[in-house]
């Protein structure tokens, strides 16, 4: 009876432990550094040619939230969370991605517009103005069973694998490099506008922290 009562006391104050995502009070950071680079070469008469080099670059930083649950089952040794990560709680001063890039573009000789009397040289630099894309238009990418609808969230509870079994005070994820819904592939679809949608790839990793 005693051993019952020992067991029902210890299993009473396991689940009196608080979990809660690690740094909840320091949100994680994040930086956008990026740069895509679109070539378009064109043929016309007499072994005329126009090519057109266009460069944008893309640079923002800043913090999300970590807002959320987790749910814990130590009969089952199971566990879930609900952690929002939406991008229109991303937290910056200026609200958004910069971007600005060139147009580069060069010709077999100079050419000039009889509407107009415009002469384009045979090689020219246009820059791209400055602006802001605000982070409430990007779309993050969905993977079924896991990232949906801007939350991650487990469709089957997974199990508990602490990083320390000596301490039992955390557990950590890492979903490796997958592909996400391969609708927004297509045409039309939030990642379409991507120089290879086709080939994007999501990593979803975080880490669970137990306070005694």
């Amino acid at each position: 009876m005693a051993e019952q009562i020992l067991e029902m006391v210890t299993r009473m104050n396991e689940a009196s432990k608080l979990w809660m995502t690690t740094d909840l009070n320091n949100p994680g950071e994040f930086e956008i550094n990026d740069k895509v680079v679109n070539w378009l070469p064109t043929m016309g008469e007499a072994a005329f040619f126009e090519d057109t080099l266009t460069t944008t670059a893309s640079v923002g930083q800043g913090t999300v939230p970590a807002n959320g649950t987790f749910e814990f089952d130590s009969n089952k040794g199971i566990y879930n969370i609900d952690i929002d990560v939406l991008a229109s709680t991303v937290q910056l001063p200026q609200g958004g991605v910069t971007q600005e890039g060139t147009t580069q573009i060069d010709r077999t000789r100079a050419v000039k517009d009889d509407r107009t009397g415009k002469v384009s040289p045979e090689h020219e630099i246009i820059p791209i103005p400055k602006t802001l894309v605000p982070y409430t238009t990007f779309v993050l990418p969905e993977i079924p069973g896991l990232l949906m609808k801007g939350k991650l969230h487990h469709a089957v509870p997974q199990p508990v694998k602490y990083v320390d079994d000596s301490t039992k005070n955390e557990i950590q994820f890492d979903s490796g490099w997958i592909a996400p819904n391969a609708k927004g592939n297509t045409s039309g679809g939030p990642y379409s506008h991507l120089p290879e949608p086709e080939n994007l790839k999501v990593n979803v990793f975080y880490r669970l922290q137990r306070f005694r």
